[in-house]
């Protein structure tokens, strides 16, 4: 069910992002870092598609929404990176942690 690259780059909402294509998951286009810009899926006589029209920085709302419950442990994660220096998108959605 992973994504596989497509090579193909979009610009949406003034982002650039990976088109990335799945069998059952449809198409989506991802920033290097993670922000999921449009997907689209057909299945069978229907279809979908969700396109960000806007994308604000730095505006995520109350902290409190976004706090660690206090029994939650964080441990050290490696992310893969890519040639360019990016977050590997395609290894990262594929399992690969801590440089796997």
């Amino acid at each position: 069910m992973g994504f596989s690259a497509t090579g193909e780059t979009r610009t949406i909402a003034g982002l650039s992002c990976a088109v990335r294509t799945s069998s059952q998951m449809g198409t989506v286009c991802i920033t290097d870092d993670l922000i999921l810009l449009s997907q689209s899926m057909s299945m069978g006589p229907m279809s979908f598609e969700r396109v960000a029209t806007k994308v604000t920085r730095g505006t995520s709302g109350d902290s409190a929404r976004y706090s660690v419950p206090t029994d939650v442990v964080i441990s050290d994660v490696k992310l893969p990176t890519s040639p360019g220096g990016g977050i590997d998108i395609g290894a990262l959605i594929n399992g690969g942690l801590n440089g796997n």
